[in-house]
């Protein structure tokens, strides 16, 4: 979380390294063959039974710290206190996201478990794959998550005019939690985060950052950017059911109102989610959804744990305020 309180783009740094936090299993194949081998394998089949899927460059998420900075420009006798976050990132792939996030709850077979195993010390004992890929983390480069891609992702609370949190239905040829009940969201693109010198710098990142869940907001629910404020960061968590991937939750208020931006939505061609749910404000808090229609309270309870967390932040951060 950023402290408890929201950050505009103002309040995030970040340290990008690509030879620090590079491609997790170029790293695993100089560790392990037959541990990269059952990545491909995962990856392949993957790919067959969702033929929609393909490999891109994703930014890694290494580390975060929430730090306080001083700024003396109001005057030189009175300093202002301020927090800001930094953020460490680097490189990896949506293939290996897929390998070791997506897939980290993967029984192994007794040859794959064999193949770890013979790297660990024969006190640990790991039966998933998520489990033998920190274990060999920690055994090797004293780093539980140096084997885990930990590939960032966004997600957007976008509230309209007349006080509606907008949702949609994930479709099914979505990489991860097909048929679930997601914020607009995806992921910063390193493609579109060089400079002018074609290079990514922290600053660049940054950008990249808050403009992609406005892209990602254009692209799924079709609200020409105009209508969109800019994001403001609610926190960033790990989620557990995806082996502790890594997504930034943002504000974002839009100018229109609910049945305005449903016409959009329809007019919209995205193939990533097949239903646009509007949620009212009040009943984000859990405690108020006793009030929705049956159905409403079904969706609710068929969250992506990224659209949860990013719900539980906006309620934390506007409480009864609403703030729109």
């Amino acid at each position: 979380e950023c402290g408890g309180n929201p950050l505009f783009r103002s309040s995030v740094t970040a340290v990008f390294d690509d030879q620090l936090h590079g491609f997790i299993l170029d790293a695993l194949e100089k560790v392990s063959a037959p541990v990269k081998t059952l990545c491909d394998r995962i990856w392949d089949k993957r790919v067959q039974d969702n033929p929609s899927l393909y490999n891109a460059s994703k930014f890694r998420l290494a580390a975060v710290k929430l730090k306080q900075s001083t700024d003396a420009s109001k005057n030189d006798n009175e300093l202002l206190s301020d927090e800001y976050l930094e953020l460490c990132t680097g490189l990896t792939d949506y293939k290996t996201f897929i390998c070791t996030n997506s897939s980290s709850n993967l029984v192994l077979s007794k040859t794959d478990l064999f193949d770890i195993e013979q790297l660990l010390p024969s006190s640990i004992i790991t039966r998933t794959l998520g489990e033998g890929l920190k274990s060999l983390g920690k055994a090797i480069c004293n780093n539980y998550r140096a084997f885990i891609s930990d590939c960032l992702g966004v997600s957007g609370i976008v509230t309209t005019s007349d006080n509606y949190v907008i949702l949609i239905k994930r479709s099914g040829i979505t990489g991860e939690f097909q048929g679930f009940i997601d914020c607009p969201g995806g992921h910063p693109e390193p493609d579109q985060a060089l400079d002018s010198a074609s290079n990514i710098t922290g600053d660049s990142f940054v950008v990249e950052l808050f403009d992609s869940i406005l892209e990602e907001i254009v692209e799924e629910i079709n609200i020409p950017k105009k209508y969109l404020s800019d994001p403001v960061l609610l926190g960033i968590a790990r989620q557990r059911l995806s082996n502790g991937r890594p997504v930034a939750a943002f504000k974002i208020r839009c100018a229109l109102d609910a049945s305005s931006v449903q016409m959009l939505y329809e007019k919209g061609d995205s193939t990533e989610s097949v239903r646009i749910i509007f949620l009212p404000s009040n009943c984000v808090l859990q405690d108020n959804r006793g009030s929705l229609l049956p159905s409403l309270q079904k969706d609710l309870a068929n969250l992506t744990p990224g659209c949860a967390f990013a719900l539980d932040q906006f309620w934390k951060v506007c409480g009864k305020r609403l703030c729109n």
